[in-house]
């Protein structure tokens, strides 16, 4: 029967040649870094666990260790201009933690702590020159109003039903800011921090909300572990899910459009419409990418476990040669045209490697085609079917990629 029923198969495959684009920079230390930070293109800074802090003046070809006077785990860095920056952080136990924050005047060259007390804190943010919030465990909110040098406690609403531990702060402006934390919680303040509404998600309680980010006062993007990225277009009073499912540690977006997402596996994701689809970005690690910062939607970097320094010029894009980026997740396209009359192509994106075939059935589920069976590498892949030998009808054809499997149907009218 093969022998009469001779189907003519035109196989055309993409090159996939990939060229990753985050590259990776020399690096002073094997210290976990978990926050990075630029004023323009050419000054940043870093901070990680045991009081590291690395500074660069180059745009992040070389960095350098600067003194910080502590031990403690530095979680967060934000600089309001080229000399004057505010890191935090914390150590101790869980039974026993402790806070820190250090502020700079010098550019980062030499620190000093204005504050070292109980409670850890993850994050810090600045609306202004002078106005900031740090946020921390067990609910601690603080806030500064000149620069960093004194700090006092903000009072959480009393009707959280539990104390969460707070792990990202953003303000648009000295009156309005968000705060995501553990137990799926959000908190909004319009009032500079005075008062907090709770904005608590339906989505899994387990959510522990790591990163936040707002371009304005309605649009903005959260995320952390067990958690999808979420996108809110009303200030945070509804969020909806947009995909990259797993354990975020930081959402970055340089303008409404352009953003980045990191993860604890060494993904890094890339959205260009407004955080609606993300795509994955070769970033060349495995490990965990704590933080991801742009000054632009081309130059930006990214930290992680081990000293890990990640660059790119051109927004991460990873090329490839038919396709700009590499998919984020497997799937099955519909044939096009549909119906066909004799050939037909057939699309489809692999998220990684592995033993890839794409055959094609009719409808009493006989096998006429094997369009492919072997190994083939993560990307994007289009097979032409030519089909002159068969008869009108209809046809199915299916993908299986490790345990992913699909089936599409076409129709075959000549």
């Amino acid at each position: 029967m093969k022998e009469l029923l001779t189907v003519i198969i035109s196989v055309l495959i993409l090159n996939v040649s990939l060229s990753a684009q985050w590259i990776n920079q020399a690096s002073p230390t094997n210290e976990d870094l978990h926050s990075v930070f630029f004023v323009n293109d050419s000054k940043g800074w870093i901070t990680g666990l045991n009081g590291t802090v690395l500074k660069t003046t180059d745009g992040g070809t070389t960095w350098d260790i600067k003194p910080t006077g502590t031990t403690d785990h530095l979680y967060s860095v934000y600089f309001t201009d080229e000399n004057n920056g505010i890191a935090v952080g914390g150590a101790g136990t869980i039974f026993n933690p402790t806070r820190i924050i250090i502020k700079t005047i010098d550019g980062g060259e030499s620190w000093a702590t204005v504050l070292s007390e109980d409670t850890t804190l993850f994050s810090v943010h600045f609306s202004n020159q002078n106005t900031g919030w740090a946020v921390g465990q067990r609910g601690s909110v603080l806030k500064t109003t000149n620069g960093g040098s004194n700090w006092s406690e903000q009072v959480l609403l009393d009707t959280l039903e539990s104390i969460p531990n707070l792990y990202s702060v953003y303000f648009i402006d000295q009156s309005t800011g968000w705060i995501g934390g553990s137990d799926r919680t959000i908190l909004k303040t319009s009032d500079g921090g005075s008062s907090w509404m709770v904005l608590r998600t339906t989505f899994a309680h387990s959510t522990i909300y790591r990163s936040i980010f707002f371009i304005d006062e309605n649009t903005g993007w959260t995320g952390g572990w067990d958690s999808n990225i979420l996108k809110t277009t009303d200030g945070g009073n509804n969020w909806s899910a947009k995909g990259g499912a797993g354990d975020l540690e930081s959402i970055y977006f340089a303008d409404e459009n352009t953003g980045w997402a990191s993860y604890r596996d060494g993904i890094i994701l890339n959205s260009t419409d407004g955080g609606e689809t993300w795509v994955t970005q070769l970033s060349g690690i495995n490990n965990v990418v704590s933080s991801v910062y742009f000054i632009d939607s081309n130059a930006g970097w990214a930290v992680g476990s081990n000293g890990t320094i990640l660059k790119t010029t051109n927004g991460g894009v990873t090329f490839v040669e038919g396709e700009e980026e590499l998919p984020y997740k497997f799937s099955l396209k519909q044939n096009y045209p549909n119906p066909f009359n004799p050939s037909t192509k057939i699309s489809f994106q692999l998220v990684e490697a592995g033993l890839t075939s794409l055959k094609v059935y009719d409808v009493l589920g006989n096998e006429v085609a094997t369009l492919m069976n072997e190994e083939k590498s993560a990307g994007s892949y289009e097979v032409e079917f030519n089909a002159k030998v068969l008869s009108s009808g209809i046809y199915f054809y299916k993908l299986q990629a490790g345990s992913f499997v699909e089936t599409k149907k076409m129709i075959l009218l000549k």
